[in-house]
Formats: structure tokens, sequence, C-alpha cells
């Protein structure tokens, strides 16, 4: 009878051992959730769960709001995402523990996402970049916004229907598209750039006053929506030019 209540001991220390030890995993995430409004989701290993404040996220993980929601997403570096509505945000971040230093890549896949940047190079590649489907903004700057969308038109652009609009408020930010990474705009705080289809970004111009450091949106998106996104306002821009441009282009756009 000994043996077995010593056996049943030693089985329940077992259990709290390994309890305690998927507590602490649970709590090792690459990023966390620390801010967000409406409706988000995680998408983690196939599987989708809705997001709360405090939600542990991992390197390969999707960040989704709804419309009306946001979303703001703190790096084990202290940089952060503030995901604006409708938007699909793919995480290829530094793993927790890494003991070399990688670059954060977020892939940007529909929607909007202001950056802010806690540590970028100084004189050497650097360490962060926005990716959306046909373009890269490889951050030397600590603020700047990104908007993807496709399927819509453009009256600078004829015939193309995907577009990547870059604004930076602080620092610098190298803006190439995905066909040319070798060809970046070099955006400077206080202007903006576009990347259409697989035309290499336009010529930075002067992001209107109105617009500058307080608004993110692009010229598809209705004048007047907006989504809350801690400390900055989405959409609604286009009234105001945050993201329009007269650039235009004597290339044949790539659909």
């Amino acid at each position: 009878m000994s043996q077995r209540i010593c056996k049943l001991a030693l089985s329940a220390i077992l259990f709290a051992i390994f309890a305690v030890s998927t507590s602490a995993s649970a709590q090792t995430g690459d990023a966390t959730v620390t801010g967000m409004t409406g409706n988000v989701q995680v998408l983690h290993s196939g599987t989708s769960f809705p997001a709360k404040v405090g939600t542990e996220v991992f390197n390969g993980d999707e960040v989704d709001t709804a419309a009306a929601s946001s979303a703001t997403v703190t790096l084990l570096d202290k940089s952060t995402l503030e995901i604006g509505e409708s938007s699909k945000l793919k995480l290829d971040i530094p793993r927790r523990g890494a003991t070399t230093s990688t670059t954060a890549r977020i892939g940007l896949l529909a929607g909007v996402v202001r950056s802010f940047v806690t540590h970028t190079a100084a004189g050497g590649a650097p360490k962060f970049e926005v990716n959306t489907p046909n373009a890269v903004a490889a951050a030397r700057g600590t603020k700047f916004d990104v908007a993807y969308q496709h399927g819509v038109d453009r009256k600078e652009f004829a015939g193309c229907h995907r577009f990547t609009d870059v604004a930076v408020y602080d620092g610098t930010v190298d803006v190439a598209n995905l066909s040319a990474p070798g060809n970046p705009v070099s955006v400077h705080p206080g202007f903006k750039s576009i990347v259409p289809c697989a035309l290499l970004p336009t010529a930075a111009v002067a992001i209107t006053a109105a617009a500058a450091g307080s608004s993110l949106g692009t010229a598809g998106i209705a004048a007047g929506s907006v989504a809350g996104v801690a400390g900055g306002v989405v959409g609604g821009v286009a009234a105001s030019g945050g993201f329009s441009n007269s650039t235009t282009t004597t290339a044949s756009p790539s659909r």
C-alpha cells in the first residue's frame, strides 16, 4: 500500500511540474497583443482563435482584423505594430531566445499597418521590413505607415490594380518593388511613395500637413472611413491627400 501511495504521490508531483512547465511555455511567445478593439483573430498552426489583450503570438502567426477593428502587437525588442481595420499581417519575426540577430519581416497581405521601430541599423542593413505582395519597405527610421490594396483602380496608373503606399514620419525607409529590389527609393520624414504593380516606386513627394504623422489611408479607401488604432487614425486620408499622388509613369504596368 505504501508503495502505491508513493507512486501516486510521485505521479502528482510530476503532473504538477508538467502543468507549471506547460503554463510557462505558453507565456513564451515571440510577440504580444498589447491593445485591440473589435474582432481580432490570430491564425496559429492552421487554427484561428479570437485574440485578447495579453495573447502571445509566435513567429509564423497571422493577425487578422475585421471591419471597424484594430490591434497593437508588441515585438520582443518593444517595436510595435498598429494594425488597422480589415487587415492581414503575417509575422516573420525573431524568436524568443534566439542567439543571432535576425531581420523582422512583417508581411502585410491586406490593409494598413503603422510601425514604431525601436532598433534600426546605423550604417548597415536594416533589421526591420514590411513586405507586401509587390513591395518591401526597409526601415532606417522609427515611424512609418504601409498600406496594401489589390483589385482597385487609380486614374494615375491605368491598367494597374494593386498598390503599396508608404508614408514616413521619422527616419528613412527604403522602398522597392519586389521585382526590382536593387532599385529602391529612399523616403524621408514627411514624404510618401507608391509602388504600383511591378513598377518602380514613385519619386517621394510631401505628405500633406493634414495627414502627416496622424493618419493612414489610401486613395482607394472611401473618405471618412475611420478605425481607431492606438494613437492614430486609419482611413479617411484620401480627402486630405495622405496617400494620393499625381505622379505618372510611362512604363506599362503589370497587373
